[in-house]
């Protein structure tokens, strides 16, 4: 099992990066769909070594940065806020635009949550990987 700071990696993802579908899709349309926004040319998802140095990166802001980011203490009235300590960084759609998964709410069936970037908190994705693998179409879920 590939663990990124403490957290277990779920076993969809670490399968999908070792069968080279962990990718996001090529279609604009199904990245507006699932989030809401249009991704920048540089939108991916992570690798296990990225995800690593970015989730460590997140976990080390300092409190006015974590505020700013939709973590403790912002004021993200209508949206979730995201503990780094039980967040792992999965991939971005761009500056400042994150894909993580929360393992706040279940420490086995993380949900996928996105940063929009206008907007002070976190918004659900899917309420867990096999479900953001399929809305996504990254091949088999379960």
């Amino acid at each position: 099992m590939t663990v990124v700071s403490g957290l277990p990696l779920p076993r969809q993802i670490q399968e999908a990066i070792d069968n080279g579908t962990w990718v996001l899709p090529a279609a604009p349309e199904t990245i507006e769909r699932v989030f809401t926004q249009k991704a920048s040319s540089g939108a991916k998802l992570y690798s296990v070594r990225c995800m690593i140095s970015e989730t460590e990166a997140w976990a080390n802001e300092s409190e006015e940065q974590l505020a700013y980011y939709g973590g403790p203490g912002a004021d993200a009235d209508g949206y979730l806020i995201l503990n780094p300590q039980q967040s792992v960084l999965i991939g971005d759609l761009g500056h400042d635009m994150p894909i993580a998964l929360d393992f706040g709410l279940s420490p086995d069936q993380p949900r996928v949550l996105y940063l929009p970037s206008s907007a002070p908190g976190w918004i659900e994705v899917a309420p867990d990987v096999p479900t953001f693998m399929e809305i996504l179409g990254l091949g088999p879920s379960r």
